[in-house]
């Protein structure tokens, strides 16, 4: 004898569809399109099916109405705060935000995001693979500006790239890449996947004497050749004060106006946004920008980069970089602009 207990079945007329976006089902139901398309409605015990992403506009349709953030390659589902929406003048008019979560002033409006450095309801950067895009930093050290863009690659950049090249004179001694357990030692990283390279290398001379030389271009020609139609991300890291960062029409100009044909994408973390090479800033899809005692290239960025509307506007904004260490200021470049702080 076969016995069911407490088995409810539910019967729903099939609505048409070509996506799960397009059906309606009721609360504590997940909807499936099949390939009939056809809309169907089942129990979930309350939670919503795990859904792949690779970036929030996955997540967005998923969790509808709520708000979606892509992590770690699966969508995770937030309620949107009303404290989120209320307006303000500061971080500190922002008041109401649920346990848990940091408030943010951006663009007049409260953002309620978690502790761990997420926005609630908004990607950190607009950037994908096959975009060229750059961090910004001032001279001072100490910034963050490593440290952000590895947790970039740990969270929302989780499985994007195939390859992830790192270039940086100065890897023996940066202390932002020996805590991370997924890169392991330097000298030899965990996975086959990631390359670190000094582009600063010793030549002997014929009478033993050593000098250095700078490989950057020579390095980027040579991976490019080898990864390109894989999705590669290239972060060139510590590199300002050498010639290579500032040359013309080399491997990095090329890079910057067609890499994204062959899949290749270019971070580069500066210590001064005027040190980076012309030709690749104005291919930038977003910048991030930390506070710099520099104002000279702090306002030549924001005036090659014409996202914040007013004078008034990027004073407030300047301001508010200088109240907190690591806040920094996304400047999305790519159409439709925008533009937020991050704690």
């Amino acid at each position: 004898m076969v016995q069911f207990t407490n088995l409810i079945l539910s019967y729903r007329q099939a609505t048409q569809c070509t996506t799960e976006a397009d059906c309606t089902c009721a609360t504590g139901e997940a909807a499936t399109c099949d390939h009939h398309g056809q809309c169907h409605c089942h129990h979930t015990g309350g939670k919503r099916e795990s859904v792949a992403c690779t970036n929030a506009t996955t997540c967005d349709t998923h969790c509808a109405p709520n708000i979606g953030e892509c992590k770690h390659d699966k969508c995770h589902c937030h309620h949107e705060h009303p404290a989120r929406r209320a307006a303000c003048m500061g971080d500190d008019d922002c008041v109401n935000c649920p346990h848990g979560t940091i408030a943010e002033c951006a663009h007049h409006q409260c953002q309620c995001r978690h502790d761990h450095g997420h926005p609630v309801g908004r990607r950190q950067v607009m950037c994908h693979n096959n975009s060229e895009c750059a961090a910004h930093c001032s001279p001072h050290i100490g910034c963050g500006k490593t440290e952000f863009v590895l947790d970039l690659l740990e969270g929302e950049y989780s499985g994007v790239f195939k390859y992830i090249v790192i270039l940086c004179p100065t890897i023996q001694w940066n202390k932002a890449y020996k805590n991370r357990e997924w890169i392991g030692d330097v000298r030899k990283p965990k996975t086959k996947n990631l390359i670190i390279v000094n582009p600063i290398v010793e030549v002997r001379e014929a009478n033993g004497s050593l000098y250095e030389e700078e490989k950057l271009q020579e390095l980027l020609r040579m991976f490019f050749k080898k990864y390109a139609g894989h999705p590669t991300l290239y972060i060139i890291d510590d590199c300002s004060a050498t010639k290579e960062l500032t040359k013309k029409k080399d491997m990095l100009s090329e890079l910057a106006f067609s890499g994204r044909h062959a899949e290749q994408s270019v971070w580069v973390i500066s210590q001064r946004y005027n040190s980076v090479l012309k030709d690749l800033r104005e291919q930038t899809k977003w910048l991030c920008m930390f506070y710099t005692k520099d104002r000279d290239s702090f306002d030549n960025c924001l005036r090659e980069n014409d996202v914040i509307p007013t004078l008034e506007e990027r004073q407030r904004i300047k301001e508010e970089l200088k109240k907190k260490k690591h806040r920094k200021l996304i400047l999305k470049t790519d159409q439709p602009t925008d533009y937020w702080l991050l704690n």
